[in-house]
């Protein structure tokens, strides 16, 4: 579910981040203090759209046993903005111009850092990586490459982020994971983080299997309202991400055996 927060301090514009996302400390309905990560929908290549996608799909890998930071709605304040505009004019005025709810994911504490191609999966981490692998390719994750991540580790932990261009209308070269050959783009060197990592590793894929047999078609549907109230422009994107969603968990099975043929080429 996506809790609601009201933004207190505009901190900073984050450093990198095609987004362009910002460090901004606000409070929940309890006023408990949270810094977040927010996205305006000004930042995202689809749009309110994205920001839709990003919340439908942090909230779909959270029941999924993904490990994503805490998602939010943030709500902006037309009064806040303009206080933030004082100091900070250009991104203030890509906050006016747009939708009146932004997307915030909790900042991560210190010693996450982002993914390295090359470092080995130690631990957990393989069966965790190997179920990231299956989520991304029925979500058609194209945007989970060395030389962009959008993966943060601390030790063996890992935080997978950015998801707004999961369930496109078209991408080029990735077919069904349901489908036999389906994958085969991800059979390519570099196209995942962790293809390489993961090939003749032993995978433990039943509770892969047990996850997506819970994701109910209520819960779906819930997320789906949730993301499509503040951004109804993604409601199309979304219904469609359902429907693949509900193929997927019903022809799970096929669907790891697609990817374990893609490891094994």
């Amino acid at each position: 579910m996506l809790g609601q927060l009201t933004p207190l301090e505009f901190i900073q514009q984050a450093p990198t981040g095609k987004t362009q996302p910002a460090f901004v400390l606000c409070e929940d309905e309890n006023d408990v203090e949270i810094e977040v990560v927010l996205k305006l929908p000004t930042g995202s290549e689809r749009g309110a759209a994205g920001l839709a996608m990003e919340g439908f799909v942090a909230c779909v890998a959270a029941d999924l046993g993904l490990r994503v930071p805490q998602p939010y709605l943030v709500h902006l304040d037309p009064d806040w903005i303009s206080a933030v505009a004082v100091g900070n004019p250009g991104w203030a005025a890509r906050a006016n111009a747009g939708p009146a709810t932004a997307f915030g994911s909790r900042r991560l504490p210190d010693g996450y850092t982002t993914w390295i191609a090359s470092a080995p999966l130690t631990g957990g981490i393989s069966d965790l990586a190997a179920a990231i692998l299956v989520f991304d390719a029925i979500a058609k994750n194209a945007d989970r490459r060395p030389e962009n991540p959008n993966c943060l580790r601390a030790g063996d932990e890992l935080r997978i982020i950015d998801h707004e261009l999961c369930f496109p209308e078209f991408l080029l070269g990735l077919g069904d994971a349901w489908v036999v050959g389906g994958l085969q783009s991800l059979a390519t060197p570099g196209w995942h983080i962790f293809r390489d990592a993961l090939r003749g590793k032993d995978i433990n894929w039943e509770p892969v299997v047990t996850a997506w047999g819970h994701l109910s078609d209520e819960a779906l549907a819930q997320y789906g309202d949730n993301v499509t109230t503040p951004w109804p422009a993604g409601a199309a994107a979304i219904a469609s991400a359902i429907d693949r969603l509900r193929t997927a968990r019903d022809n799970i099975a096929a669907c790891v055996a697609e990817v374990q043929r893609v490891l094994k080429c």
